[in-house]
């Protein structure tokens, strides 16, 4: 595995199961809708974007770092 996948991975293993379901339902709808690829890839950055990750008040999941 890759640096990076190995980090998401030991984020994924750390989500409590219920997190994970929602996890793995994203990516399987990620891959199972081809033609919809960029238009769900568009909704996830909003998102992201949306987040606060600065400071205390953001502890990454698979890393640890604040």
């Amino acid at each position: 595995m890759t640096q990076d996948v190995t980090v998401i991975l030991n984020g994924f293993l750390k989500l409590p199961n219920p997190q994970k379901m929602e996890l793995v339902g994203a990516i399987n709808e990620y891959f199972d809708e081809l033609n919809k690829r960029e238009a769900f890839r568009a909704d996830v950055e909003a998102e992201f974007r949306k987040l606060r990750l600065d400071g205390q008040s953001f502890e990454c999941i698979c890393c640890g770092q604040r």
